[in-house]
C-alpha cells in the first residue's frame, strides 16, 4: 500500500495516540475493536491502538487469518494463480471472546464495529460472544453493526476511536457511529465482477452488464448493508472519474470531513483518485487503504472504492 498517503492522512487527522494513552492505560476506559474487514492502513490501527479480529480465508486445505497469516502481496498472488476462487468465514465467537475478555477484565468498556449484517455473519458471531460473556460484559460490551465495509467501516471505526478520545462515553460513541453510518455513502467499480458472482454476492444477470461492450459498474452498499448496482459507464476512466465526481457533489464536510480510498491491488490508479480528490476537496482528510483478503475475493483485482458521508 501507499504508506506514504496513509500516513499523510493519519498525520492531518490530528488524532494522536499518545493524547489518549497515560502509562498504557486508556484514559476515556474505552477500547475500540473491528474486523479485519475494516482494511485500515496499519499505521492507523497503530495510532488509535485499535483491535483487529481478523476474518478466515480459506483456499483447499489451508486456512488464513486475513492480515495476519498472508500479506496483500501474497494474497493477490494467490488469487492470480488458483482457478478456485478462495472462500472466506466469519470469526468465531470463541475468536472475539478472547479478543474482548482481557480488555473486559481489566474494567474496560468495550466498542465494537464490525463488517455489515448484509454481507457477512460477522456482527453475529460478536453479538454470540456478548451473550456468551454473561455478567463480564453486561453494560460494557458495546457490538455496531456497521452496514459498512473495507475502509467505510474504518472511517466509522476512526470516528469511535476519536470521540472516545475526547471522552465521550461509550453510549455517546455509539449514538454517534450510528447516526454516522446513515449518512455513509459507499461508492465502487471493478474491472471484473466474477469474483462477486462467484461468491454469491451478486446475480450473474448484473454481471453481464460489466461485460458488454467494455461497461463497468458502479455499485454502493445500500441502507441494508448489502451490495447494490447503482448506474454504469463505459470504460475503465470514466469509471474512475464518476466516482469522483459524484463524491465531490454529495460530500458534506460540515459534520464529517473525512473521506476513504481503497484499491485491490491498482495503486497506481487510487493514488490518482486520491490526488483528484484532494484538490477537488482540499479541507477533506482522506484515510487510504489496501483491499486486504477478506473484501478482495470477492472484488477481485481492480476494485477502487470511494466513501464519504453526505
Amino acid at each position: 500500500m501507499d504508506v506514504d498517503i496513509a500516513r499523510r492522512g493519519i498525520d492531518s487527522l490530528g488524532w494522536k495516540i499518545d493524547r489518549w494513552l497515560i502509562g498504557g492505560v486508556l484514559v476515556a476506559g474505552i477500547k475500540i475493536f473491528t474486523d479485519s474487514a475494516a482494511d485500515l492502513p496499519s499505521d492507523l490501527v497503530a495510532h488509535y491502538d485499535i483491535g483487529v479480529v481478523p476474518l478466515l480465508v480459506s483456499q483447499e486445505d489451508r486456512v488464513f487469518a486475513d492480515g495476519r497469516d498472508l500479506t496483500h502481496a501474497e494474497f493477490y498472488q494467490l488469487l492470480a494463480e488458483s482457478k478456485q476462487l478462495p472462500t472466506t468465514s466469519q470469526p468465531s465467537p470463541q475468536d472475539f471472546i478472547e479478543a474482548y475478555t482481557p480488555y473486559l477484565e481489566q474494567g474496560q468498556t468495550v466498542i465494537s464495529i464490525n463488517l455489515s449484517s448484509g454481507l457477512s455473519g460477522t456482527v453475529e458471531s460478536a453479538l454470540i460472544a456478548q451473550t456468551s460473556l454473561g455478567d463480564l460484559a453486561k453494560n460494557r460490551l458495546h457490538v455496531v453493526d456497521s452496514l459498512a465495509a473495507s475502509v467505510g467501516e474504518g472511517l466509522l471505526v476512526c470516528l469511535a476511536a476519536d470521540l472516545a478520545e475526547q471522552g465521550k462515553s461509550a453510549e455517546e460513541v455509539v449514538a454517534a457511529v450510528r447516526a454516522a453510518r446513515a449518512r455513509l455513502m459507499h461508492l465502487f467499480t471493478l474491472d471484473t465482477m466474477e469474483n462477486l458472482v462467484k461468491g454469491g454476492r451478486i446475480s450473474r444477470a448484473k454481471a453481464t452488464l460489466g461485460g458488454l461492450l467494455n461497461i463497468k459498474p458502479i455499485l454502493w452498499i445500500d441502507e441494508q448493508g448489502k451490495i447494490d448496482s447503482l448506474d454504469k459507464v463505459r470504460g475503465r476512466k470514466k469509471s474512475l472519474r464518476q466516482l469522483v465526481s459524484r463524491c465531490q457533489a454529495e460530500a458534506k464536510g460540515d459534520k464529517y470531513p473525512y473521506l476513504g480510498v481503497c484499491h485491490a491491488n491498482c495503486l497506481d490508479e487510487a493514488s490518482e483518485v486520491v490526488r483528484q480528490l484532494q484538490q477537488a476537496l482540499p479541507n477533506a482528510t482522506v484515510v487510504v487503504g489496501q483491499i486486504g483478503a477478506a473484501i478482495g475475493t470477492h472484488t477481485g483485482q481492480g476494485c477502487i472504492a470511494i466513501f464519504y458521508f453526505r
